[in-house]
């Protein structure tokens, strides 16, 4: 059974991500969270899904060899999880090659499994050593949107923050206005994590990972913060009333590239793929600050929505 630990404040400015995200190992392969994951609003009914993922890739990467980064995850959210009790993690390590590892990652909470991921992991997954080493890998990616190369970044005003989950979000004006852009069912928004300095208002001021794991964690919780209100008014559906239910169902990502900072503002494209039966297909392209598509990102949710059908241009 988990030992039950209070949650701890949700005041970013006095949250350590190590005690947010860190793990104590209680056995072979076996950890436990050090605090439980957060919500990120006092009204949703689990744990932020992101933070699962982050963790899972925490555990995964302690049972690896040295040097081993995230190659891919595919994930399934069985169960809500509470804020209350911290989660057990069971790794079972499926393979241990060369160039490849593979685990099994089971998040566990009162004795029940809550979250299972498959996670690859790889010691060849950095363009800029390949390049410093004398190769030249082949690269091709898909370009971002026009107005993400157009904008001036540091001009758009900060649209959210949820401190709760580290997120901190900026809308472009084209996506806010509907009406400036064609329907499209492919939308951008910019986005990072971490957390203020200290004794700083600027949400844009975040503390530096020197960690590199925590680049990773970051950009894991950053990939399940994916805005469908946008996507569904683009293509037709009026969305303005809260949907009845929403909850992730599964999640994958495709890690490409390590050279990103997740708390830098990153550009989150993402395209609505199928709608029906109450699910909702997602593809999602992270790119770094400097425009290199880095991570890739497919998501199943529950979206039961009032909203009612517009006649779509699309």
């Amino acid at each position: 059974m988990n030992q039950n630990i209070e949650s701890s404040t949700t005041k970013t400015s006095e949250i350590d991500l190590h005690q947010a995200f860190d793990v104590i190992q209680i056995g072979p392969n076996k950890f436990r969270g050090k605090s439980p994951l957060t919500k990120p609003h006092v009204l949703n009914r689990g744990a932020y899904g992101g933070n699962l993922v982050a963790q899972a890739i925490l555990v995964a990467i302690k049972t690896s060899p040295a040097g081993f980064k995230p190659h891919s995850l595919h994930s399934y959210f069985v169960k809500g999880v509470n804020d209350i009790t911290p989660l057990d993690w069971e790794v079972e390590e499926i393979s241990n090659g060369r160039s490849f590892v593979n685990r099994i990652v089971k998040g566990i909470q009162n004795d029940i499994v809550v979250y299972i991921a498959n996670i690859s992991l790889t010691n060849r997954n950095s363009h800029r050593e390949a390049v410093k080493n004398g190769e030249s890998p082949f690269q091709f990616q898909t370009p971002e949107d026009s107005y993400i190369q157009k904008a001036r970044i540091q001009d758009l005003p900060v649209d959210d923050t949820n401190e709760k989950i580290f997120l901190h979000i900026k809308t472009f004006p084209e996506v806010k206005r509907s009406t400036t852009i064609e329907p499209t069912r492919k939308l951008s928004y910019l986005v990072k994590w971490g957390l203020p300095k200290p004794g700083s208002t600027d949400v844009q001021e975040l503390q530096p990972l020197e960690d590199p794991i925590y680049q990773f964690l970051g950009l894991s919780s950053i990939s399940d913060w994916i805005s469908l209100e946008y996507l569904i008014n683009h293509i037709g559906i009026d969305s303005s009333q809260l949907p009845r239910h929403t909850v992730s169902l599964d999640h994958s990502i495709y890690y490409h590239d390590d050279d990103f900072d997740a708390t830098k503002w990153m550009a989150y494209s993402m395209k609505l793929v199928r709608i029906g039966l109450g699910r909702v297909l997602v593809e999602g392209e992270i790119y770094n600050d400097k425009g290199v598509h880095v991570a890739s990102v497919v998501q199943e949710r529950l979206y039961l929505i009032n909203g009612r059908q517009k006649k779509s241009k699309l």
